[in-house]
């Protein structure tokens, strides 16, 4: 189990050069990744893809990359000196036909990218080292993200089992209370009709009939059964890999609906209350089980 968000960082070095790479993530339905890369790395987006999706499965993952060049001449970078040079004269012919301007060219005006001034012709091995530094540097940082999710999702468990444990408490009050509360909606049941009806004129058989449609209208065995089978299954999944916050989410709505039915059939001021905080214990489980992946 792992939390969907997260962030990490990372640098790694080579013969000229340098890569830092940083990616984060926030919650998403799906896996949803976007790609800061510089335009030498591409290509290389498939494969990086490829990578994440083996140990990330849902949030919205955003993944940057800088290439820093150390050493131009090892990156294969130099000047067009013939462009250059063609510009220099077109400059000193405008400078002779027009004397009286003072024509004064920043460099910086002119290493743009039309002007195709500054070349990159990097050689194939300078090219493979960059990308396999690249590779590498990536799985380091998807290494270190899932360490800081893990780590989130570690402080979420703790915060999860003390709640389950709150629940597991409320629940056995509420089958405590429960322990005689048919005996007393009977007692309840004869004292409303005796003053309607004196008891010689009672049948007690018929009292016993509604006493026993009552019974298994009020009954709430079933749901606290499966209240705790719920209980029990959301623990399990605390050990599960992959993505588990959809499953977490779907055995709350169990448990949520487990909780409604015997706050439903309770006529116990004591059971409701309880009830009442399950259901706040509940939803704040499921605030946080909206940032496991």
């Amino acid at each position: 189990m792992r939390s969907m968000t997260g962030f990490a960082e990372t640098e790694v070095s080579g013969d000229g050069f340098s890569i830092f790479l940083r990616m984060k993530s926030v919650n998403g339905r799906y896996l949803d990744c976007q790609f800061r890369l510089p335009d030498r790395f591409a290509g290389l987006e498939p494969v990086l893809l490829g990578m994440l999706k083996k140990t990330v499965f849902r949030g919205r993952v955003t993944i940057w990359m800088e290439l820093r060049i150390e050493d131009p001449t090892k990156a294969g970078s130099h000047i067009n000196t013939s462009i250059l040079n063609t510009y220099a004269k077109e400059f000193e012919l405008l400078q002779d036909q027009f004397p009286m301007l003072n024509f004064s060219v920043p460099m910086t005006a002119l290493f743009n990218r039309d002007a195709n001034l500054l070349l990159q012709e990097p050689d194939s091995e300078f090219q493979d080292a960059v990308k396999e530094a690249a590779l590498a540097g990536f799985d380091e940082l998807v290494a270190k993200f899932n360490e800081g999710r893990q780590t989130e999702a570690d402080f979420l468990q703790k915060d999860f089992e003390a709640r389950l444990l709150s629940l597991s408490e409320n629940l056995a009050e509420v089958e405590q209370q429960r322990e005689g509360f048919l005996e007393r909606q009977l007692e309840t049941f004869r004292a409303r009709l005796e003053k309607i009806l004196p008891r010689e004129q009672q049948d007690e058989s018929r009292m016993m009939q509604e006493a026993g449609l009552m019974a298994d209208k009020l009954d709430i065995t079933e749901e606290l059964v499966r209240f705790h089978a719920h209980l029990a299954a959301f623990r399990a999944v605390f050990a599960e890999t992959g993505a588990v916050g959809k499953k977490l989410d779907f055995i709350l709505q169990e448990m949520n609906r487990e909780a409604n039915t015997i706050g439903s059939k309770s006529r116990d001021e004591k059971i409701s209350h309880r009830v009442v905080m399950m259901k706040t214990e509940l939803e704040k489980i499921r605030e946080q089980v909206q940032n496991i992946e």
